[in-house]
Parts: structure tokens; sequence; C-alpha cells
């Protein structure tokens, strides 16, 4: 009952901090899309010009017509609140991290040594990827 009880906890752990990443990413894109200049904005609309590149959020702030006070009020709490997620991501990162290996470690038990050889390579092609910055990634 012990383990269960645990394993319950760490499942909600790794969903809270997946919300957190997730609302995190939102926080900083809207934040960083207002900072970034104008040029770099248009350049960005250029080369995709028939979709709405913005992060959702700031779409639907730019259509409430705020005042600059309120807009002002609206930045701030979007700039802590990105700054108060990445805490929470720093602080939950490593045990995550610790998740994902355990539970591709039990999978690779799973599979014959063919399968974990091809696993193996798609997990490294994977991360070669995000280490150039082709797709998201962990660590």
């Amino acid at each position: 009952m012990m383990i269960f009880t645990r394993d319950k906890k760490v499942r909600s752990g790794a969903a809270v901090v997946l919300a957190g990443m997730f609302a995190a990413g939102i926080a900083v894109g809207v934040a960083v899309d207002r900072r970034a200049p104008a040029s770099v904005r248009a350049e960005g609309e250029a080369r995709q010009p028939d979709r709405d590149s913005s992060p959702p959020n700031n779409r639907i702030i730019d259509r409430l017509e705020m005042t600059p006070e309120q807009r002002a009020r609206v930045d701030s709490v979007v700039a802590e609140y990105g700054r108060r997620m990445s805490e929470l991501q720093r602080e939950y990162r490593p045990r995550f991290h610790e998740m994902v290996d355990s539970a591709n470690s039990a999978l690779r038990e799973s599979l014959t040594e063919e399968q974990r050889v091809r696993y193996d390579s798609i997990r490294a092609a994977a991360e070669r990827r995000r280490d150039r910055g082709d797709s998201q990634g962990r660590r």
C-alpha cells in the first residue's frame, strides 16, 4: 500500500511539473513576444504570413483592448508568473528526469535485444535533434 501511495504522489508531482512547465512556456513566450522589437516580430510574420504565430494568451490579451496601465500590470503579472514557474521548473527538473530515466529503463527491460538497439537509436536521434535545436527536448 505504501508503494501505491508513493507512486501516486510521484505521478501527481510529475503532472504538476508538466503543467507548470507548459504554463511557464506560455508565460515566457508571451513576455518575450511583448519585448521583442517590432522588426523581429515582422520578420517572423513574413516567414509565416497565413498563420498567427503569437502565443494564444497574447492574442487573447490583445483582443481585450486594455489601457496602457492595465497592459503594464498584465505584463508584470506575466513576467512574475514566468519567473516563479521557472524557479519551480528548476526545482523539479532533476526529479522529473530521474522519473523519465527510470521509466525508460523499465521500458527497455520489456524489449527484445533487437528492439532495445532500435529504441536506443531512436532516442539518440531525438537527443541529437534536441541538441541542434530542431525540436523541444529535455535537458
